[in-house]
């Protein structure tokens, strides 16, 4: 559970609901009541973040997009990335070297559709 003071712009509020039970929302800095579920997701677990990500599909034609859709292109691409990134680093290793270059990147990228 997130704490108040990890909310910026938010305030827990606690208050008896029907049946005399303690219920919490979070109250954003205009006062409107939000509950939890509706939070903004947490930006720690992305790497890439979606708007981008919204951009490039609409730039690749789309009029309409989901943020289920985007965020799940985003986590595809965040894998694909990471494989590059690895490979890179494995080749660096391999020759010596401790700076990976775009040489490298451009050779694990082309390493990426192929099997070891």
């Amino acid at each position: 559970m997130v704490r108040s003071d990890q909310l910026s712009g938010f305030d827990r509020t606690k208050v008896l609901n029907s049946d005399g039970c303690k219920q919490e929302f979070m109250r954003t800095a205009r006062g409107s009541p939000r509950s939890e579920s509706t939070l903004p997701r947490s930006r720690k677990d992305r790497i890439i973040p979606v708007a981008p990500i919204d951009r490039l599909i609409r730039k690749a034609g789309a009029g309409r997009v989901s943020d289920k859709g985007a965020e799940k292109l985003a986590s595809i691409l965040e894998e694909v990335g990471e494989f590059i990134a690895h490979r890179a680093f494995e080749l660096t290793e391999h020759t010596g070297r401790k700076t990976i270059t775009d040489k490298d990147i451009e050779l694990a990228y082309k390493q990426w559709g192929k099997p070891k």
